[in-house]
């Protein structure tokens, strides 16, 4: 904390005597540049070799999540749209041929559950 009259200089953005270095010509001194040490050699046998299986599937990981994260777009944007649409037509619930739709207010989101229809079951599980 700076007191006294050069408390005062330095708020006010004004240099007092004594601040700072001072070149012969008289102005400040240009700050030294960082001395450059020596980079560390690369020690053999420290750094992983390429293994080409470990790069193809850290690719092929990458391109499902980035699918993933476009999808969880996509299905962000059906489930507003859900939602909007039971609010216009006044439902809280709708249930119909396997389908369940519910409005979820906690959450101002919907739950969708999608069973099998009777039909379905009557074809299939004969």
């Amino acid at each position: 904390m700076i007191k006294g009259k050069r408390a005062g200089a330095v708020a006010a953005g004004r240099q007092t005597a004594g601040i700072g270095r001072r070149r012969a010509s008289g102005g400040t001194q240009a700050p030294a540049e960082p001395v450059k040490r020596p980079r560390q050699q690369r020690i053999p046998g420290t750094e992983d070799a390429k293994i080409d299986a470990l790069e193809d599937a850290a690719q092929d990981y990458a391109a499902k999540r980035d699918q993933r994260m476009q999808l969880t777009i996509q299905e962000s944007d059906l489930k507003m749209t859900l939602l909007r649409l039971m609010k216009e037509n006044k439902k809280e619930t709708y249930r119909r041929d396997g389908v369940e739709i519910n409005i979820v207010h906690e959450e101002e989101t919907v739950r969708v559950r999608i069973g099998k229809s009777e039909l379905i079951k009557e074809l299939f599980d004969e």
